[in-house]
This record gives C-alpha cells, structure tokens and sequence, in this order.
C-alpha cells in the first residue's frame, strides 16, 4: 500500500525538472538559496491530483523570477509529460491490494 501512493505522487514532480530547464533556457541564474529550497518547494506544491501541478508551475515561477512563458510551455507539452506522468502512475494500481 505505501508503494502505490509514492508512485501516484511521482509524476507530478517532473514540474522540477520544467523548472530547472525554464532556468537554464531564460538565463535566470538561481541564487544558492533557491537552488537548495527548490526540490522542497517542488514537493510541498506539487502535492495531490495531476492538475495540481499546473498551480505549481505558476507558483514556481513566480518564486523563482521566471518569465509567463513557463506556464505556456508546460501547457503546450502536457500531452507529452502528462503520458509520462500517467506511466510513473500506473504500478500504483498493480500494487494496491486486492
């Protein structure tokens, strides 16, 4: 039972990856601080259903100085992270039991 909700929560923390990429790309270096708090802002907001994650880009984004665009991106490849998303999720269900 405690594996199905780790890998239930596991795709919705690709929203880091997004962000440290949105960083490198718009050329916003990230000051010590944020670099540490980063993956436990990561956690804390990303928390819960799928659709919560489009709240912790906007959210991250913001924190971190980001431009708008970030949420745009995201957006327009969820139907790629959402699929990766959805195959990090389905052991839960192998694993719930019966």
């Amino acid at each position: 039972m405690s594996l199905s909700y780790v890998f239930a929560q596991l795709g919705n923390y690709f929203v880091y990856l997004l962000i440290l990429y949105a960083s490198y790309v718009a050329a916003v270096p990230l000051r010590l601080a944020e670099k540490i708090m980063l993956p436990v802002m990561t956690l804390l907001s990303c928390l819960g259903s799928p659709s919560a994650t489009y709240d912790s880009v906007i959210f991250l984004s913001k924190w971190l100085h980001l431009p708008a665009s970030v949420f745009d991106l995201y957006v327009e490849t969820s139907a790629i992270t959402r699929f990766a998303q959805l195959l990090l999720r389905s052991p839960a269900f192998t694993s719930l039991p019966s």
